[in-house]
């Protein structure tokens, strides 16, 4: 038996051993970032943030759905569902109201979504175009019951952290791709690759806004709001304007505990001294002067005059136009998902997105949108009730909240908010900052059922 083991080893190359393990490699490399993810899944502040990080790594990398984006989402539902379950099961909507406003609203938004599928599937709309066209509906519907899971796992200044980070890094990234887009400026490969959410960054705006508002180191806040808004009025987008109205969601009584008006006057200058002089700082060296004078000046005569004199208002008010034919079509129930979705491996005749508030009404008809408006009434309205006893730190997350609905509201003309795949990032970390505690325990206990982390305890 010896000889013929060692014939057949003779017969076996060291050179074919060494391009079989390394086709083999690879794979096995990618087994370890996996297991990292699916570890992280296993505890109710690690799929937060599997979700937050999956957003900002896949929804940006191109208009089609590809096998990152499937898989994310695939992940990003059934971590939803995780969390869902253990909400159920420890009866955390009937102990805490805010939780169940969530519950509701997730409820609400899933079954206008649902209707709007079912509607596009019985149109003849293929399913990879109904979920290409429902992506961000489906991210927004896995978002909350994550954040009511994890938000009394984290306190209120880790979610504070987190919001700062993740909206200087949207800001960051939505310079870079938005002046790479048009061509203005190359600020390099990795443009793309991560995704800039507006409403992320409007967010982290509102959190500076009311923490050098109502918080310490108030010129360092101010800065940072700055930094944010001066990054996207860089790349010419007028919709950066909408950014200033985040401080009208801090006026309100001195007793319930909003700034005197000299505070926000003062605040108010303070943003947009700082915000002017970085882009006059900057410009030079990434848009140009030119650049941002042009696309003002024709702001400016698009507000004076016929809206159609800009191409940039003429390509809004055409696809306004083109969305509210659609509307008209079928005003009660709509076209559905999949019909309006565009890019390469879209079955649609739609080349381009349209940019318009009146895609959502044609998408969800009239009983879709008024679920739609509803589920965020339910949510907000929850989020913004006091509760007693009522920590600082409650407060201002409750003036984060008012200052990012205002956002949203202003927003709402330049297009459909609820189209923007960040929308899902910016409630749960919304919704966090209002259920996280002022202070929690350094380490959780762990929770013996399916999840994980159980919720810190608050320190008297």
């Amino acid at each position: 038996m010896i000889p013929e083991y060692s014939a057949v080893l003779s017969n076996i190359s060291l050179s074919g051993i060494g391009e079989e393990a390394g086709s083999i490699l690879p794979h096995v490399w990618l087994a370890v970032p996996a297991l990292f993810v699916l570890a992280l899944c296993t505890t109710a502040r690690g799929r937060i943030v599997v979700f937050t990080g999956g957003v900002l790594l896949t929804a940006g990398t191109s208009g089609d759905v590809g096998t990152s984006k499937i898989a994310f989402m695939g992940l990003a539902l059934a971590i939803s569902a995780i969390s869902l379950l253990r909400l159920l099961r420890r009866g955390a909507g009937r102990e805490d109201r805010r939780v169940s406003a969530i519950l509701t609203a997730t409820l609400v938004f899933a079954v206008a979504a649902m209707i709007a599928a079912a509607r596009g599937f019985s149109l003849g709309a293929p399913i990879l175009s109904i979920v290409r066209d429902g992506v961000s509906y489906l991210l927004l519907i896995a978002a909350l019951p994550l954040a009511a899971d994890a938000g009394r796992c984290y306190n209120y200044f880790q979610v504070r952290r987190a919001v700062l980070l993740v909206g200087l890094l949207s800001a960051a990234v939505y310079l870079a791709n938005m002046l790479t887009t048009r061509g203005v400026a190359n600020l390099g490969a990795w443009a793309g690759l991560l995704f800039g959410s507006f409403p992320v960054i409007a967010l982290g705006v509102c959190l500076c806004l009311v923490e050098g508002s109502l918080g310490r180191h108030r010129g360092l806040w101010y800065i940072a709001a700055a930094g944010q808004v001066g990054a996207v009025l860089l790349t010419g987008t007028r919709m950066g304007l909408a950014l200033f109205t985040a401080i009208l969601g801090l006026l309100g009584r001195r007793r319930r505990g909003a700034p005197g008006v000299t505070r926000l006057i003062i605040g108010l200058a303070l943003l947009g001294s700082f915000t002017s002089a970085l882009v006059l700082i900057l410009a030079p060296h990434l848009a140009g002067l030119h650049f941002l004078m042009s696309r003002l000046e024709s702001g400016i005569r698009a507000i004076q005059g016929d809206i159609g004199e800009d191409l940039s208002g003429a390509q809004r008010l055409q696809r306004y136009e083109l969305a509210l034919t659609y509307f008209e079509s079928n005003p009660v129930l709509g076209h559905g998902l999949g019909g309006f979705a565009y890019g390469t491996n879209s079955s649609s005749a739609f080349e381009y997105y349209l940019d318009t508030p009146l895609l959502v009404p044609a998408k969800f008809g009239m009983v879709g949108t008024a679920l739609i408006v509803l589920g965020f009434a339910i949510l907000f309205r929850g989020l913004l009730k006091p509760t007693t006893p009522r920590p600082s730190t409650q407060v201002r997350a409750q003036f984060v909240i008012r200052c990012f609905v205002c956002v949203i509201i202003f927003t709402t003309p330049f297009g459909a908010i609820t189209e923007n795949k960040g929308l899902g990032v910016s409630v749960a970390l919304a919704s966090m900052l209002v259920l996280a505690p002022a202070e929690t325990r350094p380490r959780p206990e762990r929770a013996k059922s399916l999840g994980g982390d159980r919720p810190q305890r608050q320190m008297s």
